[in-house]
């Protein structure tokens, strides 16, 4: 949950400071644009929200998908690389390093039955396995990192007295 209140807060701080909102073809943006912080929509694409470098995620961003994954990490040029953390809306999370937006590297895999698998990809394909927790049941101590959830309205950003602001569906508790 903590993650979701940082999000949150960033794209208030991102939309006081905003210079340009852009809106078009399905596209809206918050922020310093081509370049800075900001807050970006598709309606293909979901949200984006961190550093933008020509116009393209770079840095650390958080970016919720419309098929509600999420990706919170490093971005190179647009696309996940670096260091990060995918939740898939089965319950699967990746934890490790991306290239291209791909699993590349050394990844964590904990799946929702509660069981860990550590493994080598190369452009999101499996390699080889490195270990599980039915080898290694010391991996059972990890914590499976929590999802932090935000479900956004259709069109979720909108603008009100100068500020930026995201239409999202509450269910209650936080």
């Amino acid at each position: 949950m903590m993650l979701v209140m940082a999000a949150l807060s960033s794209t208030s701080l991102l939309a006081r400071q905003r210079d340009t909102v852009i809106v078009g073809d399905g596209y809206h943006f918050v922020g310093k644009w081509p370049e800075g912080k900001g807050a970006l929509y598709s309606t293909d694409g979901g949200l984006v929200l961190g550093q933008f470098t020509k116009a393209k995620p770079q840095g650390e961003c958080v970016c919720y998908r419309p098929n509600g994954e999420l990706y919170w990490g490093q971005y190179k040029n647009g696309k996940a690389t670096g260091n990060g953390k995918l939740y898939r809306d089965n319950g699967i999370v990746f934890s490790g390093e991306f290239k291209n937006g791909k699993y590349h590297g050394v990844d964590t895999l904990y799946r929702k039955d509660g069981s860990v698998y550590v493994a080598n990809f190369k452009r999101g394909k499996l390699v080889s396995k490195i270990t599980d927790s039915k080898e290694s049941p010391e991996l059972l101590k990890l914590q499976k990192p929590a999802y932090p959830r935000i479900d956004l309205k259709q069109v979720p950003m909108y603008e009100d007295s100068g500020m930026g602001f995201l239409k999202t569906h509450y269910y209650g508790g936080v």
